[in-house]
């Protein structure tokens, strides 16, 4: 199946619908371009400051979306609900959360992730095209006369000085941005070449994955029509789930020699078998307030001798008692010292495998929002294609 540039992506305002958004005769909160959020939807006198702002931040990040042609995570009419009681619309924020296993929804602001995510893809967007003008290297002189228009001497400089000048003050602040854009040309990218080549790439890439999809893309991405330009965003998905896989598995035999390392140490217990649950935040509070105790009984334990060599002193007591509150001591102290080894031994394994921990939770998450991605794909495929088939049939 194929998309083709056909309709350009209209570029005017586009608001929600009426039936998602009630029309409210005196707005509290105005929107982008002119929309607003209605007075019932701060009816609730319980909704906190930080619950406001969100509302506000995330209806405008949602018209943000749709004027770019890009569907929202879920209806406005939501909004409010999912603000306020996030873990009762699970299923909806899920894709948003980045691999995360908490049992509550960590992220709730998804329209705002969702137009994060969609600027990353249009710098990709864009960057693919600058490769189709002007190699693959970057356009240079274009760029240096860009430069030179805006860095302008504070003093005045002749025509015949203005060459020398320019060659001791932009030399190497140009290099040093010259490298930066090289750089991010060169790695944020998902094929070489231009337009050609990518689309190539793409279309590859949807093979791979038994994908029924085909894009044409057009060098002016403002005339694709909204199904290829979503296709694309749907590559740009599949491709950083490919860029994270790759970083994780070159992170997986440092991971593996910690985890080794840490089993050989003794300082698990025989039912911690699972890495993932000795990098957890509870997991490691647990281990603090074990070491706090441990610290606690031996400061009484210290209290406790420092008593009994007192009344010793005072021949009330006997050398045995001393015996007795010494050992007590010595044993809290080894405690101590056995819960503070293990702290650290755990400390250490997490430091250590932080970036394979973090590349797991991408590849786990780009996973999760590429399924969504995928439906929104289909459905749109299957609506271009009944649209035209109507057309066809007149």
């Amino acid at each position: 199946m194929t998309s083709t540039a056909a309709d350009p992506v209209p570029q005017t305002n586009i608001r929600p619908s009426a039936d998602d958004i009630p029309v409210s005769s005196s707005p509290d909160h105005a929107g982008v371009d002119g929309a607003t959020i209605p007075n019932d939807t701060f009816a609730t006198e319980a909704l906190s400051l930080h619950q406001r702002n969100s509302i506000v931040s995330e209806f405008r990040c949602y018209q943000q979306l749709l004027a770019e042609g890009f569907p929202p995570c879920y209806p406005i009419h939501l909004l409010e609900a999912v603000i306020t009681n996030p873990n009762e619309h699970r299923e909806l924020l899920k894709p948003w959360q980045m691999g995360s296993t908490a049992d509550d929804i960590e992220f709730t602001e998804v329209f705002r992730m969702q137009l994060q995510r969609l600027a990353n893809f249009r710098y990709l967007q864009r960057n693919r095209r600058r490769m189709t003008k002007f190699g693959n290297g970057v356009e240079t002189t274009t760029w240096d006369d860009a430069m030179h228009k805006i860095i302008v001497p504070n003093h005045p400089v002749s025509d015949a000085e203005m060459p020398q000048w320019r060659k001791e003050t932009l030399e190497v602040p140009l290099k040093l941005l010259q490298a930066l854009r090289n750089w991010k040309m060169q790695n944020f990218k998902d094929s070489d070449g231009g337009i050609p080549e990518c689309e190539t790439a793409i279309n590859a890439r949807f093979a791979s994955y038994g994908l029924p999809f085909t894009v044409h893309l057009d060098q002016d991405a403002r005339r694709q029509d909204r199904l290829t330009t979503w296709l694309e965003y749907h590559n740009f998905g599949l491709w950083l789930r490919e860029k994270f896989t790759r970083i994780l598995r070159d992170l997986t035999t440092e991971f593996s020699s910690a985890w080794t390392e840490l089993m050989d140490s003794g300082a698990l217990g025989p039912s911690e078998t699972r890495p993932e649950e000795l990098c957890t935040q509870e997991f490691l509070a647990q281990q603090q307030t074990a070491e706090d105790k441990a610290k606690e009984v031996v400061e009484q334990a210290q209290s406790d001798v420092r008593s009994v060599e007192k009344l010793v002193s005072d021949s009330r007591a006997s050398e045995w008692h001393i015996s007795l509150a010494q050992d007590k001591l010595a044993r809290a102290e080894e405690t101590l010292r056995t819960a503070k080894r293990r702290g650290n031994l755990i400390a250490e394994f997490n430091f250590k495998t932080k970036q394979y921990r973090d590349a797991k939770k991408m590849v786990d998450g780009q996973t999760a929002l590429l399924d969504w991605i995928k439906l929104r794909s289909v459905e749109m495929l299957d609506k271009s294609n009944a649209e035209g088939l109507n057309e066809t049939q007149r």
